[in-house]
């Protein structure tokens, strides 16, 4: 069951009832409706400014509504109904708050982005997010900066900067390059790698891979007790990015992610690319991947890898929040990160960067208020909200302490153990369509066997420089 609401969220479940019913009658004018309290203040959006004082940084209107739309994914939304916006209303309580829980934010928002009246805070994430270049051409994103330079929540002598993990300013950066803001918050901290379950582990005494050859040679002992050893989320083909990217970065070094973000000439043409590439292809041919991976949904997959029909998933750290109420009680959930490749440079590189962005739109009414929310989501208060709720972290460094959870402490334990080695790549973030319908899709084919590994390197580098000519290298740094 779900835990009993705090008196102050009871007024927000009676708002979301209503939000949710107005959902229902369309898209568009779920979310209009929804945003009627700012709707009738019938004013423009207010400028911001960063002249109040520690408590109140940005000149908040106690009174003023604040509309916040919640993509309600993997993570849900309850951190945001019984965490954040409590948080936010025992500070403001005379402010409505409009809790609006959506999974395809991209058909509710658009329509009130071109009728000029935006929420206030959006969680802009999932299949159906708005590409957040499209956001930024458009002039639709405030810039966070006067967030980032406000004293924090907790200590009025530590900037907001100074509280957030490494990677996630330059992870919400948008600009010509030498020019870039941040203009996205990523609120979660998700690190990557491929799953498994540490019970059945014990129970069979099988050993965790540290090396490519350990890894290969266990997934055959696998096979031969009649477990797959992987399955992936085939439907969604971009949860194989970053088992690929990691292993061609182990083995070539950061510099490998850095030319493919960049789109630079012949940055899939090379040698750690294509081994990547070929590993891969590999685990297809030894018939080591599930028969069902490649037509499965993210759940599906899901499924059946907590039914121990399948050894390794890859997938990010929303994983066990989101497999929650069907993981068996027995089954403790763990994290590794790709066994490196014979010759790599770098095997402890771990995969790990901002999720879950946040967004104020540049034409929302409160958009004081939306910062405002945005600085009390990154209290200690509120990252614990978060994580005790979804077992991820967020981009509140050490805001963990104490929650136990078991994919928790095996994401602590990975990044521990990284230390400085950790890497993001990000050209999935600014070429969103080539990412999903190019890489992705090729990554599953060689899973699959249906694209040779020269075929795939190949076919990258060919649609890379057609990006790279076309000119969307000069859309977001």
């Amino acid at each position: 069951m779900p835990p009993k609401p705090s008196s102050g969220s009871t007024r927000r479940q009676i708002l979301r009832r209503g939000a949710a019913a107005a959902v229902a009658a369309g898209p568009a004018a779920g979310l209009l409706a929804g945003c009627s309290p700012a709707e009738e203040e019938a004013s423009a959006p207010l400028p911001l400014s960063n002249t109040g004082g520690p408590s109140n940084p940005f000149n908040v209107d106690g009174e003023r509504a604040l509309d916040v739309v919640i993509f309600n994914g993997g993570y849900s939304d309850r951190y945001a109904a019984e965490g954040h916006e409590v948080i936010y209303h025992n500070r403001y309580p005379e402010a409505p708050i409009q809790h609006i829980a959506v999974t395809q934010i991209s058909e509710q928002l658009n329509p009130l982005l071109v009728a000029g009246r935006p929420p206030d805070v959006v969680n802009n994430s999932g299949a159906h997010q708005v590409p957040a270049d499209e956001l930024f051409r458009d002039g639709h994103l405030t810039d966070l900066t006067l967030l980032l330079d406000a004293p924090s929540f907790d200590d009025p002598d530590v900037k907001v900067r100074d509280t957030l993990r490494p990677g996630i300013i330059p992870d919400g950066s948008l600009g010509l390059k030498g020019q870039e803001r941040m203009h996205l918050l990523y609120y979660g901290y998700t690190a990557f790698g491929l799953w498994y379950n540490k019970t059945l582990f014990d129970d069979r005494g099988w050993e965790v891979p540290a090396s490519w050859p350990e890894f290969t040679d266990l997934c055959g002992r696998i096979r031969g007790q009649g477990i797959s050893p992987l399955i992936f989320q085939g439907q969604y083909p971009y949860y194989l990015l970053e088992p690929f990217m990691t292993l061609a970065v182990r083995h070539g070094g950061i510099g490998v992610a850095r030319a493919i973000d960049e789109l630079e000439p012949g940055s899939w043409d090379n040698d750690s690319v294509r081994m990547a590439a070929q590993a891969l292809y590999d685990l297809g041919e030894s018939g080591y991947v599930h028969n069902k991976a490649v037509s499965a949904s993210h759940t599906e997959a899901q499924d059946l890898w907590n039914a121990d029909e399948a050894a390794f998933i890859p997938c990010g750290t929303w994983l066990e929040n989101e497999q929650r109420d069907k993981t068996p009680p027995d089954f403790e959930m763990q994290i590794m990160a790709m066994p490196p490749l014979e010759g790599s440079v770098s095997p402890g590189t771990v995969c790990a960067s901002g999720t879950e962005a946040f967004i104020v739109p540049a034409l929302a009414r409160n958009r004081a208020g939306g910062l405002e929310y945005l600085r009390m989501m990154l209290s200690k208060e509120g990252a614990k909200q978060f994580t005790s709720r979804v077992s991820s972290l967020t981009c509140v460094a050490g805001a963990e302490e104490g929650l136990d959870a078991p994919g928790v402490r095996s994401t602590n334990e990975l990044l521990k153990t990284a230390g400085k080695d950790v890497y993001a790549f990000y050209f999935d973030k600014r070429y969103r369509a080539f990412a999903d319908k190019t890489v992705g899709p090729a990554i599953r084919e060689l899973l699959s066997n249906a694209r040779r590994p020269d075929d795939f390197v190949r076919d990258m580098q060919k649609a890379t420089d057609a990006l790279r000519k076309s000119g969307a290298k000069q859309s977001i740094a």
